[in-house]
C-alpha cells in the first residue's frame, strides 16, 4: 500500500512536460494557433462593428481543447486502471 501511493505521488509531480511529444501540447496547438490567426485576420481585414464576433473564435477553441482534455485524461485514467 504505501508503495502504491509513492508511485502516483511522484506521478503527480513530474510535472508538466511543454514539448511536442506531449499529445496536449500538439492538440493545444493544433487548435488554438488557427483559430488566433482567423480571429485577428477578421479583426483587421473586417468591418465587424463589434468584438463579440471575433472574441467567439478562440473562446469556442479554448472551450473544445479543455472538453478534449477532460475526455483525454478520463481515458487515460481508464487505461492505466486496466
Amino acid at each position: 500500500m504505501n508503495n502504491e501511493y509513492k508511485e502516483t505521488e511522484s506521478k503527480q509531480m513530474d510535472g508538466f512536460d511543454l514539448s511536442f511529444r506531449n499529445p496536449e501540447v500538439r492538440v493545444w496547438i493544433a487548435i488554438m494557433l488557427p483559430s488566433f490567426i482567423i480571429a485577428s485576420l477578421f479583426l483587421f481585414l473586417t468591418d465587424i462593428p463589434s468584438w463579440y464576433a471575433t472574441s467567439a473564435i478562440p473562446i469556442v477553441s479554448w472551450i473544445s481543447f479543455f472538453i478534449w482534455r477532460f475526455i483525454y485524461k478520463r481515458r487515460q485514467i481508464k487505461d492505466s486502471l486496466e
